[in-house]
């Protein structure tokens, strides 16, 4: 049931950010904007991230599959509730939407090495 959901909250966000895109390639009201901000945004979430949760893990004295456990985790992608909490405090909801789907697709390439390193490397 929550693949179901989760596969379902994807497909809107998906919709939400091409529905602001013109068939031309540009958004109607910025020009790459975002491709300044996603970039720092999707290295912290995606590199950083699992690196922070691994070293907290650490510190903790976590060993073993809740060592790893943590270090995926850190390094799972954004989601929709970034995108509620964007809507609700009047912030940039494309941008939040933009890097929803950003670090997901991301994640399909990080999520293995995050988890090859995990579990090869001591």
């Amino acid at each position: 049931m929550h693949e179901v959901l989760f596969s379902l909250g994807l497909i809107i966000l998906v919709g939400i950010l091409f529905r602001r895109i013109r068939p031309g390639g540009t958004e109607p009201d910025a020009k790459a904007k975002h491709g300044s901000a996603i970039i720092p945004a999707v290295v912290i979430k995606l590199v950083a991230g699992p690196l922070i949760a691994y070293a907290t893990a650490r510190m903790l004295g976590l060993t073993g599959i809740a060592l790893i456990s943590c270090s995926i985790e850190g390094a799972m992608p954004a989601m929709a509730l970034s995108l509620l909490v964007a809507a609700r405090f009047n912030l940039d909801v494309s941008l939040a939407a933009f890097m929803i789907v950003a670090t997901t697709v991301l994640s399909f390439f990080t999520l293995p090495a995050v988890i090859y390193f995990r579990t090869h490397i001591p």
